[in-house]
């Protein structure tokens, strides 16, 4: 049986969206040299688990979020996370730190979604 089609609002789309460039972009990063050894560490984490989740430079240029758009990020990235569209790595203390697209987020977010 199919998988139920995802109703997404804007604020799930854009984390979605943002999420598959970072990772894209993050495809494209020639390896460090292998005298940077946390060059090289960084960007081991970002292929594996996903770009670093940062919401002011995802989505407002750097400049901090208000708490209130800052929230509806994180609750919308959680709504993702449950709903299988990404997988959330959280670091030693807890906190979320880098998200990663399932295949059900890339078919989520539908014919724009395949590579070109």
């Amino acid at each position: 049986m199919p998988p139920k089609p995802t109703k997404l609002s804007e604020t799930e789309r854009d984390i979605l969206i943002a999420c598959r460039a970072l990772e894209r972009d993050i495809e494209k990063i020639p390896d460090p040299p292998k005298e940077d050894f946390w060059g090289r560490e960084d960007l081991r984490e970002e292929r594996e688990f996903g770009p670093r989740y940062a919401p002011s430079r995802w989505f407002n240029g750097g400049i901090p979020l208000s708490n209130r758009r800052r929230v509806r990020f994180l609750r919308a990235v959680h709504r993702l996370c449950a709903a299988g569209l990404l997988v959330g790595t959280h670091g030693e203390g807890g906190r979320l730190s880098h998200l990663k697209l399932t295949p059900e987020g890339m078919a989520a977010l539908g014919s724009r979604a395949k590579k070109t």
